[in-house]
């Protein structure tokens, strides 16, 4: 029965012995094939071939040859008709509960008690029967088509990697060449200074040869004139005894002079933040993973021969493709779905809490804390007690904190509050604040604004000052907001560009030394708000220095030089009462108290809003532990009045 199948199946196909083309088939032509192209994944005859290079010159054509690259000769390679046990058995049974061939003797000690034993005659018969060999050239093609489009589109590309990586090349060339030019422009710069010293040291120099030779004619002309006194009269002699004891004074004190002179040479102390930089770059960039991301077309969901036959693999089994893909598998799958992310982006993000939808969002949306930790931020190259005066955050979600009592900036860990570096000062830091995602600018001392820059593997380096080093007026907090950077002077509130250069004066007010201690902008810099220290009051200011409300409240209670106010991404606007132990946000016009968000906390100075923590960081005068207020998720509501008696609002 098994021969009269077999007849019947391979009688009518001439493609497993004769090769027929496949253009020609479509065409109800059955011409012999010559040629097979193996990206095509087709057979071809002599004219068909002509069309077929036209289109597609990069082709391997494989011709009758090379018969062993056809598939055909392939497929037939793989398939074992003798079981691989007892190899002169034929393979004759097929066991559907184990998915196995099998042969007579396979059958009888090892499938003899399985209830569903068919004959391989019988179950091909059941499927010509169903067409299935029908559906699974159908849906080879359509996988031979999807195949065919997803290797052109791969050959697309390698063209545009190719492009791309040409560009990146470029880039890299150009970045190099920037970083030489600027080298260049230092070392010509600095070559035009010692030029300079050079030409001063030899003028001082010419000058004292001068006042030498000058001196010394003096004393040839003072030596001529006593071999002729004795010509002269007696007074002549005495003024002239008188004159020669005059110039040689003048020669002996020029001489005692230039011999406390020291020998003049020129030194050089090389700048390290130069190479201190270089040194800790990995490279000049990073390339960022592109994620292959699967599109409908990679999603290809065949049922072969009506769910009963999947594939065959090389022991002659057949496996339930539900079975293939294992719970790993399937968690890998499900991550490379996520547009831009891999399993363990996705992990490491759940871990940082990068994933989580932004807790704040409205700019009045009122604050709710819910638990409250306590962290140690002391390191042990402190000598006093912290002092934390300003927080910030770099984009990798490290915190940047500066401890006025230590002279020390200090960056925290992303994943706790552990002190991983720091960068010390000569004198006191009051405030800090972020210019560019891993650059701060820091108030130093009474009136100098320095850069910090953080670099690979968390490493604090200088970057520059300010154009003027010490600045005509304190600097006490400082803020920034599209490309301005604004300074406050204890009863001034200026600005200035990144570089250095005044822009101009925004506020004043002289009535007492603090009126003007701390200052924070609004996201869309519309708004800025000033810290009366003193007075206990909130001014806030439009851009061009316009009083827009001043608000009381003796919740605004500290009267010293530390007075902390944050304004989240978001607009949330919170101050910090330092003697009354309470954080309040006020509503971002300055008008009025929305809600009291943290209470009970000692003498707090500085808060800040922590996005990869989505919580809120508070610090305490000469406290060694900062107080992180975790965010509640629902609070989300209407904002409301936190009303004090005395409070009062002052708008113009």
């Amino acid at each position: 029965m098994a021969s009269n199948l077999e007849g019947s199946i391979y009688s009518g196909s001439d493609l497993i012995h004769d090769f027929s083309c496949d253009s020609c088939e479509e065409n109800e032509n059955n011409k012999l094939a010559d040629f097979y192209c193996e990206k095509c994944l087709k057979f071809y005859c002599n004219t068909c071939l002509q069309h077929h290079n036209q289109l597609y010159k990069k082709h391997d054509i494989f011709g009758r040859n090379y018969l062993n690259k056809w598939p055909v000769a392939k497929a037939s390679e793989d398939l074992h008709e003798y079981c691989l046990e007892h190899k002169d058995k034929k393979l004759e049974v097929f066991c559907e509960d184990h998915g196995d061939l099998l042969c007579a003797v396979c059958h009888i000690y090892r499938h003899k008690k399985c209830n569903r034993v068919v004959l391989i005659a019988d179950k091909l018969k059941d499927l010509i029967e169903k067409d299935a060999f029908k559906h699974l050239v159908s849906t080879i093609d359509i996988l031979h088509g999807q195949l065919i489009q997803k290797t052109n589109g791969f050959e697309k590309h390698m063209d545009s990697l190719e492009k791309s990586y040409k560009t990146v090349l470029n880039d890299i060339n150009s970045i190099r060449k920037k970083v030489i030019d600027s080298l260049d422009k230092l070392q010509l710069k600095t070559i035009r200074e010692l030029d300079d010293l050079k030409a001063d040291l030899m003028k001082s120099l010419q000058t004292d040869i001068t006042i030498c030779n000058d001196n010394i004619n003096a004393m040839k002309s003072v030596k001529v004139t006593i071999q002729d006194m004795p010509k002269k009269s007696e007074t002549v002699q005495f003024l002239t005894y008188i004159k020669c004891i005059d110039k040689s004074h003048q020669a002996d004190k020029m001489l005692q002079e230039m011999a406390a002179k020291d020998e003049i040479t020129i030194s050089f102390k090389p700048d390290t933040i130069v190479e201190q930089t270089l040194s800790a770059l990995s490279g000049l960039g990073s390339f960022p993973k592109n994620e292959v991301q699967p599109t409908k077309e990679d999603v290809v969901t065949s049922q072969v021969v009506h769910g009963e036959v999947s594939s065959l693999n090389q022991k002659n089994q057949l496996i339930d493709p539900e079975k293939r893909m294992s719970e790993e598998n399937q968690e890998d799958l499900f991550a490379n779905l996520i547009p831009g992310s891999s399993s363990q982006t996705f992990h490491d993000n759940q871990k940082y809490g990068l994933n989580k939808a932004r807790t704040l969002s409205h700019l009045d949306q009122v604050i709710t804390v819910s638990n409250k930790t306590l962290y140690n931020v002391s390191s042990k190259s402190d000598s006093q007690t912290c002092c934390i005066t300003a927080i910030c955050e770099m984009a990798t979600g490290e915190l940047l904190i500066s401890d006025f009592n230590n002279k020390s900036v200090k960056l925290l860990s992303q994943t706790s509050t552990e002190v991983v570096a720091h960068y010390d000062f000569l004198e006191a830091i009051l405030s800090i604040f972020n210019i560019e995602p891993y650059l701060v600018a820091v108030t130093v001392g009474k009136n100098e604004i320095h850069f910090i820059r953080m670099v690979n593997n968390c490493q604090l380096l200088k970057d520059r000052k300010f154009k003027k080093l010490k600045l005509p007026h304190r600097c006490m907090s400082i803020a920034h907001n599209q490309g301005i950077i604004y300074v406050t002077s204890g009863t001034e509130l200026y600005s200035y560009t990144i570089d250095g250069e005044l822009v101009s004066k925004i506020y004043e007010d002289t009535s007492t030394r603090n009126s003007a201690t701390a200052c924070a902008v609004s996201p869309d810099g519309n708004n800025i708000y000033v810290v009366n220290g003193h007075s206990e009051k909130l001014v806030t200011l439009s851009r061009d220095g316009t009083v827009i409300a001043t608000m009381n409240d003796p919740a605004l209670q500290w009267g010293t030089e530390m007075f902390g106010i944050h304004v989240t991404d978001s607009g949330q606007v919170l101050v910090c009462g330092g003697l009354s132990n309470r954080i309040i946000q006020v509503e971002n016009r300055g008008i009025q108290t929305l809600a009291e968000v943290v209470s009970g906390v000692r003498k707090p100075i500085a808060v800040f809003y922590s996005k990869s923590r989505d919580s809120l960081i508070v610090s305490m005068k000469d406290n060694n532990n900062i107080l992180v207020c975790k965010i509640q998720s629902n609070n989300i509501c209407t904002p409301r009045k936190h009303s004090y008696e005395n409070t009062h609002v002052n708008t113009l």
